[in-house]
């Protein structure tokens, strides 16, 4: 738990778990940008976990009827959901009505900081809403009169950057130094731009973790660096030059390949030598689905450990 103010049960946060953008690919489908995955884990995940490194214990979300891909997302994590056609925001509030404060959580804002919570919390003021730099952050913390005081047409905004009090009511404009405040999900390429982010905070952390998948039989003999080889060879056309890129003698890589081979009884690679540009080297379908099978099976656990990390160390991060 953070410091500043005490969490009780007075104290709740509404996530308002709507927003969807348009995802790159063939079918050009929307995604569900709260069960969007950055770096391993969801960002619904990863704003349910800050809200409760706060101390934040009562924990609603609130999502339209279509998601109820939700519900199993978030069994495990011991928080409150609600599914809503309608007035999404008044069903969110009238359940958390005997909290004198709610923190209202856009869907697509993954990275803000219990420290941002607690500068809210603690801050005087019927709305509460962080600033960075002069630049609107993303999220509010309302208290009763507050939540009384919005007109009626600003109670069912989807997102928070649009809450106004009317003129006889003052915003209270607490001043932050959390980039994530800033910092949504609202277009496919706004993914790369996060993970970027998410790797300079990880790497600030005071403790974090490394996984790495062996496969083997009576040894090891598939890992993490042969993987890479072996995309290696595939993007190059050649061995060599894989291992040129991987600062591996000649001898070593075709060791690691032959060993592969031999292992799991078919070939990674059609070798063609000679001619006029000299000898290349591809991976055969069966190599390129083993790969893909050992990307996906390493990024499941990763998925998983991530969640067991926080469960059990999260204390410490």
């Amino acid at each position: 738990m953070s410091g500043g103010v005490e969490k009780t049960e007075t104290v709740g946060a509404l996530i308002l778990a709507e927003s969807s953008h348009r995802r790159q690919g063939a079918e050009d489908r929307d995604m569900f940008v709260p069960m969007a995955h950055i770096l391993g884990s969801t960002v619904i995940k990863r704003q349910i976990r800050t809200l409760k490194k706060a101390g934040i214990t009562r924990i609603l979300v609130v999502a339209r009827p279509e998601h109820v891909i939700l519900e199993r997302h978030l069994a495990h994590l011991a928080v409150g959901l609600c599914f809503c056609g309608e007035e999404p925001v008044r069903q969110g509030f009238c359940r958390l009505s005997e909290c004198s404060q709610v923190i209202l959580v856009p869907g697509d804002l993954p990275f803000f900081q219990p420290e941002t919570l607690d500068l809210l919390l603690e801050a005087e003021g019927e709305i509460k809403i962080p600033f960075l730099d002069g630049q609107r952050g993303g999220l509010a913390v309302l208290d009763t009169e507050g939540w009384k005081a919005l007109p009626e047409d600003k109670r069912e905004d989807r997102g928070t950057e649009t809450l106004r009090l009317p003129a006889e009511r003052k915003e209270t404009r607490v001043s932050v130094r959390d980039e994530g405040v800033t910092l949504f999900l609202r277009e496919p390429e706004d993914i790369r731009r996060l993970e970027e982010y998410a790797r300079r905070q990880k790497e600030t952390r005071e403790l974090n973790f490394q996984m790495k998948l062996m496969l083997g039989k009576q040894e090891d003999f598939f890992g993490p660096g042969i993987a890479d080889f072996l995309v290696r060879i595939g993007q190059t056309g050649s061995i060599l030059a894989a291992c040129q890129e991987m600062h591996m003698s000649y001898s070593k890589g075709w060791k690691l390949v032959n060993k592969v081979e031999e292992e799991l009884g078919f070939p990674f690679l059609i070798r063609r030598n000679g001619g006029k540009g000299g000898g290349s080297s591809t991976l055969t379908p069966e190599g390129e689905a083993f790969i893909r099978r050992y990307y996906a099976f390493s990024q499941d656990l990763n998925r998983m450990a991530e969640n067991f990390f926080e469960q059990y160390f999260g204390d410490f991060l």
